[in-house]
């Protein structure tokens, strides 16, 4: 389906921190970058891996 789409970016707005993100995980899988809240998880992977922006 992502394929078939083709998204520029895919936004993960989370209003509470979460221990995973599944979603962030299949964006990646996907090659899609991703726009995020900087809370949890997100914020920790994204910094983990290189991903995100100057302020992330």
């Amino acid at each position: 389906m992502v394929n078939k789409i083709k998204p520029s970016f895919i936004g993960i707005f989370s209003i509470c921190p979460e221990t995973y993100s599944h979603t962030l995980t299949e964006a990646w899988t996907c090659g899609i970058p991703v726009l995020a809240t900087e809370i949890g998880a997100l914020k920790e992977r994204i910094i983990k891996n290189g991903g995100g922006g100057d302020g992330f």
